[in-house]
């Protein structure tokens, strides 16, 4: 099916619109519970200070998938800045489908409005990160022009240093 043809609508999201608010909730706890998001619902203190901390947080970008006006994806970003290129950048950190409508392009178009918004914006580059194991991701990231950033001959690792209990929220 062409984009065009797709009754799907993508919409950027607005955080005080509860609707959409809830959506974005939804769409990333099926996410984070799914395999390939760790296998673990969001946390309730997650749940209840997410949408007001993205709401604080100036750099958060974020688009909705919408299907018979019902949420099917998410992609949630952050822009950052690359140093080397001196340009902003925009660092793609979820992009999420419901499990019932994956293979259907939404996806798909979710990254290419977040691709089509940060070339507009005049950004240098679109990053992010994908697991090794997950196949269909990263094939449509090479469909879409992503390539490996690792330079060749090297192995580089994603690091991560908890301040708080990740079970809990508090602090280590």
């Amino acid at each position: 099916m062409n984009s065009s043809d797709s009754p799907v609508m993508i919409r950027a999201i607005d955080l005080d619109d509860d609707t959409q608010g809830a959506a974005l909730l939804e769409l990333l706890d099926e996410y984070a519970a799914s395999e390939i998001g760790g296998g673990e619902a969001l946390a309730t203190r997650v749940r209840a200070n997410l949408l007001g901390d993205l709401r604080s947080h100036s750099q958060y970008r974020g688009w909705l998938a919408w299907l018979d006006q019902r949420p099917v994806g998410l992609l949630n970003a952050f822009i950052g800045y690359s140093t080397f290129d001196g340009l902003p950048l925009l660092n793609v950190h979820d992009l999420a489908v419901t499990p019932s409508c994956q293979g259907q392009g939404i996806g798909r178009r979710l990254l290419e409005t977040a691709v089509d918004w940060s070339r507009r914006q005049g950004f240098g580059r679109v990053t992010l990160e994908v697991r090794s194991d997950n196949v269909h991701a990263r094939r449509l990231y090479g469909r879409l022009g992503f390539e490996p950033h690792v330079p060749v001959g090297e192995t580089m690792e994603f690091l991560k240093c908890s301040l708080i209990n990740e079970g809990t929220g508090a602090e280590r």
